[in-house]
């Protein structure tokens, strides 16, 4: 193997930066002044889930129990601690767990404190504990603020499976956090806190809501409270976890709206509908409603199906011979995962309508991991078929969601996007499918079958620990399916002769003009603008070392070359310069940020091609890298605008797009769930701080690769996330990638180049000299 190492370009970039802005240069304008969103771009950015989160989040509030002490200071008990202000007279929903400390007792008090700059603190009393679903009504005590920011009950009693919300917690005071999710319900009854809670008072949330989210108001798309977010059955990451502490279950669980009615209403004045009224936001509870039918409860473990596990309420737990399928026939073809009936003496399917019906495999696929099944049906009974897409209609980052049923009764729902399209049929989708959702659906926004998921014939947390041992980690939500297409084509002879020619699976309709826009709307569109500036990074070893003084442009020859690691970046300019951390390309640099000779970096974009790469400059302390691309003959290089990370709002769209875990041209979606966020990474140079949150699935390899905003501006350059079960991503914000880059990463003692005696500042968008050096060459 051999490769082209670029020439060291800085007397070129240094040349292109000390032009005037009017002069023909090709750096780019974007890293001199912010790109502002067009009027259709503003009016994306301000409508959906955003919009609701900018105003349901003036009324969220962090909830403080404070010690009174006789012979010294006051003290909070500090733990995080969210509650939502539901009435003008100051009335506050929180969790009765975060504030029984007070009742009955003269030696604490409660107070709220209001987000916002202000910081303001309204002490309060509590009014009501409702055990038996485990919240609490305070009241403002005295003078209540004018205008006092309040959020209102939904009408939907319970959330149709797919309604999309948003979790709103202020868990320390200091920073307001946002998730954003689908709901579910709950296959059983439960325990909160060690009393019965009913299902019917419970919603399920598939929202990344961590141990910080006790308290925390949910909302819907028109800012309505939803409930109350519980946060005890999400497990907490450990530094060197067993492998039961790795398969536990890990869960949102949401007091709903229609407990708070029967809890409160009468106090209140509230009262919840049945359902959604007319002329509601659209959402993704239409597409459940649509699939969900054509889902169907596979058992093949024995003579009696295990009961839903009131600690597994998503259903994530692996258990042999349980998992979900869809219906593909009305004569009852139904196709599961051959993990799941391959060494069944009897199989039973329950339907959509809590019918028992026996089957038995028809034929079952080893390398994709399916199987068909004939439903034995009764006389007369026919089945409702998955509304299945046509061969090849797949769409980059559009919304999905994964739909099992495993205990034949509720449906498990969670979403996300379509991440990428592998090889062999398989589609790599950012919803957390549970093992017990194999053989489920995984449907578009219109609730059109995408392909199965796929359950995994191993147990693949099980797997990891046997290779890794405590080191394993799961990983945040990256599942697989496989595409309707396999389907059609393993099974072809079998669907032929037992499914009738004018059902889907077998003639597919093209879409409309609004199903195809839902499609290609959100992320997906995202994608299209910015696909083409996103770069799949590759660091390799060669034991041959090129002699970059004397021929800069020397190919490595007759070398042994290997892989060595691998991340992501993103081109900021058209003249080939392109960001990325310092860590992805840290063995590639020598201390002072110049190319190690025996270093390759090279750096593939989403249409495959392959550019040379040069590392110009490194910030350990940033952890951000300056490169520049050597592309191919003729070959045009796009770069992504800059936007603006302090004006973007929480719960609005967040796509991040890049190489995780080596999977090439990835995207995974999300909203910006915080701001001003410090974390410290092992291994990295110093602790991070002021960093964006997202609840975008970050893994190892998504380093370095960008995170854009919902009009495909820079939002921030990925750094950090986790692979537990809190499943957060950090991005470097933006405005500090820029500021760092035009201050730092280009200036001459970065770049090892030249002094002009000058240095330089941004006035209005344009470069101006602010400084000449009266003892240097300019």
């Amino acid at each position: 193997m051999s490769a082209s190492l670029p020439a060291r370009p800085s007397l070129f970039v240094l040349a292109a930066f000390c032009c005037s802005a009017a002069a023909q240069s090709p750096f780019d304008p974007s890293l001199l002044a912010i790109v502002p969103p067009t009027r259709a771009q503003q009016a994306e950015l301000t409508q959906g889930l955003g919009a609701a989160v900018a105003e349901a989040s003036k009324a969220v509030v962090h909830v403080i129990v404070e010690v009174q002490q006789a012979n010294g200071p006051s003290f909070p008990i500090e733990r995080p601690s969210s509650g939502v202000i539901v009435s003008p007279q100051g009335h506050v929903l929180t969790l009765a767990s975060l504030v029984s400390e007070v009742e009955g007792i003269t030696d604490k008090r409660l107070l709220v404190q209001l987000p916002g700059g202000s910081k303001q603190r309204l002490p309060c009393r509590l009014v009501q504990f409702d055990d038996s679903k485990q919240i609490a009504l305070l009241q403002v005590v005295g003078e209540v603020p004018a205008n006092l920011p309040h959020l209102s009950l939904s009408p939907d009693a319970r959330q149709a499976p797919g309604s999309r919300h948003a979790v709103l917690g202020f868990p320390d005071g200091k920073e307001l956090l946002c998730f954003a999710g689908v709901a579910a319900h709950a296959p059983c009854d439960a325990r909160l806190a060690g009393r019965p809670i009913a299902a019917t008072d419970m919603v399920l949330t598939d929202a990344k809501a961590d141990k910080r989210n006790d308290g925390a108001a949910v909302v819907d798309l028109r800012g309505r409270l939803v409930g109350l977010c519980a946060t005890e059955f999400v497990r907490q990451d450990v530094d060197e976890p067993t492998l039961e502490q790795l398969q536990q279950p890990s869960f949102g669980l949401v007091v709903g709206a229609g407990a708070i009615e029967r809890a409160f209403g009468a106090q209140l004045g509230w009262r919840t509908g049945s359902a959604p009224e007319a002329g509601a936001d659209p959402d993704l509870a239409a597409a459940v409603a649509k699939a969900g039918p054509s889902v169907v409860s596979v058992w093949a473990g024995g003579a009696e199906r295990p009961a839903p596990d009131p600690l597994d309420l998503q259903s994530t737990r692996r258990i042999s011979g349980l998992g979900s399928g869809v219906v593909l026939s009305r004569r009852g073809l139904v196709v599961t995962n051959r993990h799941l009936v391959a060494k069944a003496d009897a199989v039973r399917v329950q339907l959509h309508s809590g019918a028992l019906v026996p089957a038995h495999v028809l034929k079952a696929h080893t390398a994709s991991n399916l199987a068909l099944l004939q439903l034995e049906l009764p006389a007369g009974t026919s089945l409702e078929p998955a509304d299945a897409l046509p061969d090849g209609s797949i769409v980059l980052g559009e919304t999905v969601i994964g739909i099992g049923r495993p205990y034949g009764t509720v449906v498990t729902v969670s979403s996300g996007v379509l991440s990428a399209q592998r090889e062999n049929g398989k589609l790599q989708a950012d919803p957390n499918l549970g093992n017990q959702n194999g053989g489920g659906a995984l449907v578009d926004a219109n609730g059109r079958l995408l392909g199965i998921v796929d359950g995994g014939a191993v147990d693949e947390v099980e797997a990891g620990f046997r290779r890794m041992g405590e080191r394993a980690k799961t990983e945040t939500n990256l599942s697989f399916c496989v595409d309707v297409a396999t389907v059609r084509r393993v099974f072809a002879a079998e669907l032929g002769k037992a499914a009738d020619s004018t059902e889907p699976i077998h003639r597919p309709r093209e879409d409309t003009n609004d199903e195809s826009g839902l499609r290609g709307a959100g992320a997906a569109n995202i994608v299209q603008r910015t696909g083409a500036a996103m770069l799949n990074l590759y660091v390799m070893a060669t034991t041959a070392k090129a002699d970059l003084e004397d021929n800069p442009f020397a190919d490595v020859k007759e070398a042994e070359v290997r892989g060595e690691s691998l991340g992501s970046g993103v081109v900021v300019s058209e003249s080939g310069l392109a960001i990325s951390n310092w860590h992805v390309v840290d063995s590639a640099t020598n201390p002072d940020g110049s190319m190690n000779g025996t270093r390759i970096v090279q750096a593939r974009g989403f249409d495959g091609t392959i550019h040379g790469v040069q590392v110009l400059s490194i910030s350990r302390e940033d952890d951000l890298a300056l490169l520049q691309l050597v592309p191919p003959e003729g070959k045009r290089l796009t770069a992504v605008p800059f936007g603006d990370s302090t004006e973007t709002g929480l719960g609005t769209l967040s796509v991040a797009i890049g190489n995780p875990l080596g999977n090439a041209n990835t995207i995974t979606a999300g909203v910006l769930s915080a701001r001003n966020q410090g974390i410290r990474v092992k291994g990295r140079w110093a602790e991070m701080e002021n960093l964006l949150e997202t609840d975008a699935a970050i893994n190892g390899g998504n380093s370095g690769g960008a995170l854009v905003d919902g009009a495909g501006r820079l939002l921030g350059i990925n750094s950090a996330g986790s692979s537990g079960f809190s499943a957060r991503g950090y991005a470097i914000p933006v405005n500090h990638v820029r500021n760092r880059l035009v201050n730092l990463l280009l200036s001459t003692h970065k770049l090892r180049s030249p002094e002009l005696g000058i240095r330089t500042a941004m006035d209005e968008g344009r470069l101006a000299v602010a400084y000449v050096d009266p003892r240097g060459p300019a």
